[in-house]
């Protein structure tokens, strides 16, 4: 299901990859570097090969997808793949690419976000706790789920204005 962007003027979105080192395949090929991707949001049940995604390299397993029998299939927004098993896709196009000294930084124009409808709640918006979400901490190097609500954006901060 396509759900609305934001009511931005341009819904944008900016990511860092990790430094590459100088002969990485990744900065030899960067004609071939596609003006779109797609940023998953992944869940729980899909755990193990979301790891695995950031384990192995694509220049040395050949086909990460069928190892882990996970599906991807093209968007049809933007020239990207789409991971069919994860509930939440951001659809997107690239507005620049930066080295940087510490990694890539990837500015992204948000076109389309996809959701699995049994993560929406009754009014079709997403639901966290339906979502599964994880997220990853490098410090103790562990997964943690997110699902439980700690406050309302623009009113538990009220008390201190």
């Amino acid at each position: 299901m396509a759900l609305p962007c934001p009511s931005l003027p341009v819904p944008l979105l900016s990511l860092m990859a990790r430094a590459l080192p100088s002969k990485s395949p990744w900065r030899m090929r960067k004609s071939s570097w596609r003006s779109a991707f797609t940023l998953s949001i992944a869940d729980v049940a899909h755990l193990d090969e979301s790891d695995y995604f950031g384990i192995a390299s694509g220049n040395k397993v050949a086909d990460k997808f069928e190892r882990t029998g996970m599906t991807a299939t093209k968007s049809k927004r933007v020239d990207a793949p789409v991971v069919d098993q994860y509930p939440i896709t951001l659809e997107c196009s690239v507005v620049e690419m930066q080295e940087q000294p510490y990694g890539l930084r990837v500015l992204g124009k948000i076109e389309n976000a996809l959701a699995d409808e049994a993560v929406l709640d009754e009014e079709g918006k997403v639901d966290p706790a339906k979502l599964g979400a994880f997220a990853f901490d490098q410090f103790q190097s562990g997964y943690y789920a997110l699902s439980e609500k700690v406050g309302q954006a623009w009113d538990s901060g009220k008390r201190l204005v």
